[in-house]
């Protein structure tokens, strides 16, 4: 049986967001204050091997309302810096208030003021 040759399809591309760059137009309204630093950190995620498309974007941007508003700058920044493909959300530093030592071995002795808690 023989091989039939196969013909290589050229495809069109006619997605925006495929590109290495992207613009200000694409960026939706509600987003636009953070434009600068998307602009910034396309090339970056494209090149990392990350996944360029209208649907990724739209998923980013889902990503990114999900925010809340005083996050999402720092945020951008970070995968910026990073390198990373993906936006992700800050961790909150949390320390935990510190125990009252109630126990009794805990009391200090002084010679002025005796035992001492």
């Amino acid at each position: 049986m023989k091989l039939k040759s196969r013909k290589k399809q050229i495809t069109t591309v006619n997605d925006p967001f495929s590109f290495y760059t992207i613009t200000a137009d694409l960026i939706p309204d509600d987003l636009k204050d953070y434009s600068e630093l998307l602009i910034e950190w396309w090339p970056v995620r494209k090149q990392k091997g990350g996944v360029c498309s209208t649907k990724v974007a739209n998923r980013l941007f889902d990503t990114l309302r999900s925010f809340p508003s005083q996050d999402r700058k720092e945020a951008l920044e970070k995968a910026i810096t990073g390198g990373w493909k993906d936006v992700f959300p800050l961790k909150k530093g949390y320390k935990p208030e510190e125990p009252k030592n109630n126990h009794p071995q805990a009391r200090v002795f002084t010679a002025r003021g005796g035992f001492e808690s």
